[in-house]
């Protein structure tokens, strides 16, 4: 298949018309004033670039209503839930959408699915700031991207911390002097 900006109009006539002069004229006319226009779309394209600053990356999250998104967040994760937001939302109530947009925000997550019925599912993260009205939060917006059918249990947080344990004994050997008054 052909890109529109790689071929011609010329291209695709009949021979007999691409051998009259004024056709090939009229062609390359139409030719020039495309890639006119293609190079000003391509100027003018919001999403080819991704150059947004926190302003316009707002603006586009709530034009789009990006999942997860949040004014606070650094300008980087902005910029990956909004280039993202159109993909998601094709395949949006799958456990692979819920999990990608989930480490998108949080950089780690897992989707334990339970053993206690079908369709039963936790999300474990390594994010230590998901607590108190934060995780609320969340697991409304979690409720928001997922399967109808699923049952979201909660959000299991887990902590590790690196700890030096030193294990030792000592012995100890002496003796035992009394001293007594005598006099």
């Amino acid at each position: 298949m052909i890109k529109l900006k790689d071929g011609g109009l010329l291209s695709i006539l009949p021979p007999n018309f691409a051998t009259d002069v004024e056709i090939q004229c009229f062609c390359y006319a139409i030719d020039r004033q495309i890639q006119k226009l293609i190079a000003a779309a391509d100027k003018i394209s919001i999403f080819y670039t991704k150059k947004w600053d926190d302003r316009l990356c707002d603006y586009l999250a709530m034009e789009l209503r990006t999942p997860f998104y949040s004014e606070d967040m650094a300008l980087e994760t902005k910029r990956e839930l909004i280039g993202k937001s159109l993909f998601w939302y094709a395949k949006l109530g799958t456990a692979d959408a819920v999990k990608e947009i989930i480490e998108t925000v949080l950089g780690y997550a897992e989707i334990e699915e339970e053993t206690s019925g079908p369709y039963t599912f936790t999300v474990c993260t390594t994010d230590a700031t998901i607590t108190g009205e934060k995780a609320t939060e969340f697991a409304r917006q979690i409720e928001g991207i997922k399967n109808v059918r699923s049952d979201f249990l909660g959000i299991q947080v887990l902590l590790t911390e690196n700890m030096n344990v030193y294990i030792g004994f000592a012995g100890h050997s002496g003796s035992r002097e009394e001293l007594s008054m005598v006099y």
